[in-house]
Formats: C-alpha cells, structure tokens, sequence
C-alpha cells in the first residue's frame, strides 16, 4: 500500500522525505521512496509492522493519549530529540522526528518524518 509518492500519483515531493504512515496504534501503512533507502527496507516490508521495530523507544511512550498525539511525543519530536533508529540491518543511527496526525475521515493515521542527525 502506498500512502504517497510517485506510484500512487501524488507529488513527487513527498516522496523526497523520508516518511512512515502509520496508524493510531503505530502499525505502519506505507513508506516513502527515500524512507526505503534511508531504512533499507522496501514499503511492503514495512507495512503491517510495529513503529518500535524501527525505533525501539516508541514501544515505551504510547503515539496516541485519548483523541490526541501524545503530548510528551510532541514535545520530544519539536525539541529536535534523537530518537534511536535501527536500519534493516539492525545499526542504530539517531533521527529527529516529526509528527503529524492525517486528515482522515475514515480513520485516524499518523505521519513520521525521519530526519537523520549527522554527528557535529
């Protein structure tokens, strides 16, 4: 399933993030084209997994809190934190991320931007 990118029609744009959809639960839906290169993994690969698979430390704090993105993820996300994040390989490389939740009328889904730090 792709949620975005060049095979589904939409801007290519998108597709030059390197992003993770996912929904409330953190099941990830799709993978854009440079989150394929940046993880290592193609989109359908990923889809159907757990977001903590990728960065384990979101198996400790929750995405959702009631009807909202959880506020400590929030904050964490727009403090620039290094969330540890695992390639297919299993290397760890640290990523700021961003949150966002979707418009969607059917269900809620949830998009993660992976910005990779580079070491100073």
């Amino acid at each position: 399933m792709r949620i975005f990118g060049k095979r589904s029609g939409h801007s290519p744009v998108m597709n030059d993030l390197p992003a993770l959809t996912l929904d409330d639960a953190g099941i990830i839906l799709g993978c854009s084209d440079a989150g394929e290169s940046l993880l290592g993994y193609r989109s359908e690969e990923l889809v159907r997994a757990h977001i903590s698979e990728l960065i384990p430390q979101l198996e400790e704090i929750p995405l959702m809190k009631g009807n909202e993105i959880n506020p400590r993820l929030s904050f964490l996300c727009r403090c620039g934190h290094p969330f540890r994040t695992l390639d297919r390989n299993g290397n760890p490389f640290p990523c700021e991320l961003h949150l966002f939740e979707l418009g969607n009328a059917s269900r809620r889904t949830l998009r993660i931007i992976l910005r990779p730090r580079t070491p100073s």
